[in-house]
């Protein structure tokens, strides 16, 4: 999360009208995802040990749509944080605040920087 945000930091400092937007898609399990033949099929037990968790988390299907809605919504903007809507877990997405410990812009730099130093890689 403090890498999407860093770059979006660097992408707008650039006058680049790329986005970077950071999602997470909450509480996203296998056993709850629609069976989809012959890609995905879960057995029965799977199905049924994953229902006790079905109270508040989703299947993978509905983790996605986070990512969907920032790639898709012209109202997203850089720098946001989306999510599920209930307790961050599950649900349609929604923007959420940044959590304050990713407001550090020090951090943040330091990581995009020993990142491209162990990678080898310097952009932006």
């Amino acid at each position: 999360m403090f890498f999407g945000l860093e770059l979006d930091r660097r992408l707008r400092a650039t006058g680049s009208t790329v986005a970077s937007v950071v999602v997470h898609p909450g509480g996203a399990l296998d056993s709850l995802t629609p069976s989809r033949p012959p890609v995905h099929v879960p057995t029965l037990g799977t199905r049924l040990c994953g229902a006790p968790a079905g109270v508040l988390l989703q299947g993978k299907h509905a983790g996605a749509w986070p990512a969907v809605r920032a790639v898709l919504d012209p109202e997203v903007r850089g720098g946001q944080l989306w999510g599920p809507r209930v307790f961050g877990l599950r649900g349609r997405p929604r923007t959420e605040p940044v959590w304050a410990h990713l407001t550090d812009t020090a951090v943040a730099a330091r990581l995009w920087d020993m990142s491209g130093a162990l990678t080898g890689s310097a952009c932006i």
